[in-house]
């Protein structure tokens, strides 16, 4: 997963996430955002029976989308 998120949104991560600036986005204030993956038991989406989470900010999003589809 790593790999790929490296590979088709450029986000280095490691084993806690990835941490990144929204420098090129927003000039004033800086920004950074994460990533960070949670374990089984944690209850950090209740309600919710959801098993992840993401929330992007995405220039033409619709221009990645298929980008991430003809990488497949």
């Amino acid at each position: 997963m790593r790999a790929w998120y490296a590979a088709h949104l450029g986000l280095n991560t490691n084993e806690y996430g990835a941490v990144f600036s929204g420098d090129k986005a927003v000039t004033l204030p800086k920004r950074l955002y994460s990533m960070s993956p949670f374990n089984e038991k944690n209850q950090v989406f209740e309600p919710s029976t959801k098993d992840f989470m993401i929330n992007y900010r995405i220039e033409n999003v619709e221009t990645l989308i298929e980008e991430l589809k003809k990488a497949e």
